[in-house]
């Protein structure tokens, strides 16, 4: 069994304390559950058994933004505080089970992350390894800022593949938001039937779509599959 220290000035830090208590749970959770390398094989099922409560991915990662950052769509997530505490801020090459845990966060492509803290604390540069998976931390920030605006959250891979290929700044992430807002609000999509695959959407470019009123929209896009 691995012993591992537990911050227990955690309590005294206004964020947490603002926290509802599943979110508290969860928080709580989460450092026992990640690797050496501060990543988790991200399992619900696993955390709502355990702490005993209902609770969805995007809740989390909304409430805990960038303390937890999805990689691997989704599939692994990436827990940097862990490592601040963990390590002491004294990460070295020189020790081997720091080099394992550094080598795994470089595959992952998350080695700039912890760089930026300040957590690596020798001068012998980035181990040239093959890189596991190419991630891009920013395009994950804006997939989820975008689906969780999205209303119909179905075929969440596909549609971050096909987010993937647009590879949105900020301006055009600003602008899809805008849209699927104002699509929200509009009469057609308060019928669920009439919601677009977010994998349509993408694919389309919908967001150049003008929202219209009225039945036109419904007749511009009466009889079209949703499904892709």
């Amino acid at each position: 069994m691995a012993n591992r220290f537990t911050d227990t000035e955690k309590w005294k830090k206004r964020w947490i304390r603002k926290l509802d208590p599943r979110m508290k749970l969860v928080w709580c959770y989460l450092p026992d559950v990640v690797d050496h390398a501060g990543l988790w094989d991200v399992d619900i099922e696993s955390l709502e058994f355990h702490l005993g409560i209902e609770v969805t991915a995007e809740e989390i990662l909304s409430v805990f933004n960038r303390k937890v950052i999805p990689i691997k769509n989704g599939e692994k997530w990436f827990l940097p505080k862990f490592l601040e505490f963990q390590y002491k801020g004294k990460m070295s090459r020189r020790n081997n089970c720091h080099k394992s845990a550094l080598e795994k966060i470089e595959r992952y492509g998350l080695y700039d992350i912890i760089q930026n803290k300040g957590l690596v604390q020798d001068d012998l540069g980035v181990i040239e390894i093959e890189t596991e998976v190419e991630v891009d931390i920013e395009v994950e920030r804006r997939f989820n800022l975008f689906w969780q605006t999205y209303p119909r959250k179905q075929s969440r891979k596909q549609a971050y593949k096909v987010f993937l290929k647009i590879n949105p700044d900020d301006e055009l992430l600003e602008k899809m938001v805008t849209s699927v807002e104002m699509w929200s609000a509009s009469e057609q999509w308060q019928d669920k039937k009439y919601i677009p695959m977010p994998t349509t959407f993408l694919n389309q470019e919908r967001w150049n779509d003008e929202v219209e009123q009225g039945e036109n929209i419904l007749d511009k896009y009466k009889g079209m599959e949703w499904k892709d």
